[in-house]
């Protein structure tokens, strides 16, 4: 329950301040997003050798799609059907 109401706090305080901050910062916060993701991944992948093929699969079928795809499209596919992948190679044994 609480991070349901912190998530829905913290959007509402982006949509107050979004207007307010300069549009170099506001950039600047969607690359921060980026790399919360990452600082989450990397020590889960030091845990299991499976979850860095995923991730490596997730790469290069990011890279691949792009070819042919927009970008954001690209990563979602790429996000949610190796995701769907590594629910089937990767147990929660291997991440603890």
């Amino acid at each position: 329950m609480f991070s349901y109401f912190s998530w829905n706090v913290g959007s509402a305080l982006g949509i107050l301040f979004s207007s307010i901050l300069p549009s170099i910062v506001s950039k600047s916060l969607g690359v921060s997003l980026y790399a919360m993701f990452i600082g989450l991944l990397v020590p889960n992948m030091k845990k299991s050798i499976r979850l860095l093929y995923v991730v490596g699969l997730t790469m290069l079928v990011n890279w691949g799609l792009n070819q042919f795809l927009s970008s954001s499209l690209s990563i979602l596919i790429s996000t949610f059907g190796c995701a769907l992948i590594g629910m089937c190679f990767i147990s929660r044994k291997d991440l603890q």
